[in-house]
């Protein structure tokens, strides 16, 4: 019966009408000639119409048994032919069904050579497609799990939707990859502080909002770099831009932190200015509030005014030194301990004093032997001034009177 299966499903069809249609003659053949037996039977008035009856009741019986023969192998050889081309077809379902579920592991060998013998066929060919392009889906997807996002399907193992499938799988992964190399290359120059690039593709959704992202990254970034630069350069001007903006987040530690940062400098460079006009006009004992800052600028006002002070004890004791020579007193000297210049001017300054004591050591002991002089030569004077009275009265008392 192989040779019945593999016959196309139209011929099995009118080969069952064909077949039903000989059971069918065949029936119609016996009863006309049943009937023509009854008949001639009737032809012959001679035979009794018991005779008659029981042949007339012999051909309905006959034609009872034959129409239900034929119905039954009617019915027999429809089924036969139904399960001929519904079993396959059931089968091919069933293939079908389960690859709609995603299943192409199935056994699908070809029984027929009939329409569903070319149907398995190409249903054959067509889970070997799939098979091909799960496979090759699933090389692309592992690959970009592990980050080799370079890896592409090759389109030319493929024909028709399959091909356009991979080749639409490739070009999203093109679409995909390009604002990702290029952001590779933005952010990994914003690692090393160079902000001179921007993510400039044309991209779409999500990527786009991506690109636009980085870009707004850098542009803050290059507001925080101009506000450093400046402030290097001793700029604090951007301060009260900065306090307009305050917070750009929740989260934001940046932007605070900077402007507590200028306003900490803006104070200390006030402060400094403060202490340094006092300085310059003259008053010395002016000096910064370091308790209005914290940590290293504290630190910078306490040194500045350490560095005052050590500038003005050894200027205040010169000072002192100074106005006490000018009253006459050169028994003083600069008793602090200093350093480096202030060494050098406590030094100059005591020499100095030792050189105008040793100056007026000599005047003083010049003047007492000017003075010692003086007091000879008025003796001598006084000897010569009585000698001269003693002779004037010695030379009267020889003159007459």
């Amino acid at each position: 019966m192989k040779w019945f299966y593999n016959l196309k499903i139209s011929t099995k069809i009118l080969t069952g009408f064909i077949l039903a249609a000989f059971i069918a003659g065949v029936v119609g053949f016996i009863g006309v000639i049943n009937i023509s037996n009854l008949q001639f039977q009737l032809s012959h008035a001679q035979q009794s119409a018991d005779n008659y009856n029981a042949a007339a009741n012999m051909a309905i019986t006959n034609m009872i048994i034959i129409i239900l023969v034929g119905i039954v192998t009617v019915i027999a050889l429809g089924i036969f032919i139904s399960k001929i081309i519904s079993n396959p077809i059931n089968k091919v379902v069933e293939i079908v069904h389960r690859i709609a579920e995603g299943g192409i592991n199935i056994d699908n060998k070809v029984l027929t050579e009939d329409e569903i013998g070319d149907l398995m066929t190409h249903l054959t060919s067509v889970t070997s497609i799939i098979k091909d392009l799960v496979f090759e889906i699933n090389m692309i997807t592992k690959a970009g799990v592990e980050g080799k996002l370079h890896i592409r399907g090759n389109v030319q193992n493929f024909k028709g939707i399959y091909k356009e499938i991979v080749q639409g799988i490739n070009n999203t992964l093109d679409t995909v990859i390009a604002p990702l190399d290029e952001a590779k290359e933005v952010l990994g120059k914003m690692s090393v502080n160079d902000l001179t690039l921007t993510m400039t593709g044309q991209y779409n959704g999500m990527l786009k909002e991506l690109a636009d992202s980085i870009n707004m990254v850098n542009t803050r970034l290059l507001s925080i770099q101009d506000a450093m630069v400046r402030v290097g350069k001793g700029d604090t001007s951007r301060l009260e831009e900065l306090k307009k903006i305050e917070k750009r987040s929740e989260n934001d530690e940046i932007m605070p932190s900077m402007i507590n940062m200028l306003e900490e400098i803006r104070r200390l460079i006030n402060e400094v200015g403060v202490v340094a006009n006092a300085s310059i006009n003259g008053h010395l004992s002016v000096r910064g509030n370091s308790n209005k800052f914290r940590g290293g600028y504290k630190e910078i006002i306490e040194g500045f005014n350490k560095t005052i002070d050590a500038v003005v004890k050894p200027i205040s004791e010169a000072s002192t030194v100074l106005k006490e020579m000018a009253e006459g007193n050169l028994t003083v000297s600069m008793e602090g301990e200093y350093k480096g210049e202030y060494a050098r001017m406590k030094e100059d300054i005591n020499s100095t004093l030792k050189s105008f004591n040793e100056v007026l050591n000599d005047i003083n002991n010049a003047a007492q032997q000017v003075a010692s002089g003086a007091s000879e030569v008025s003796h001598s004077s006084q000897a010569l001034s009585r000698g001269s009275t003693e002779q004037a009265s010695s030379i009267e008392d020889l003159l007459p009177l």
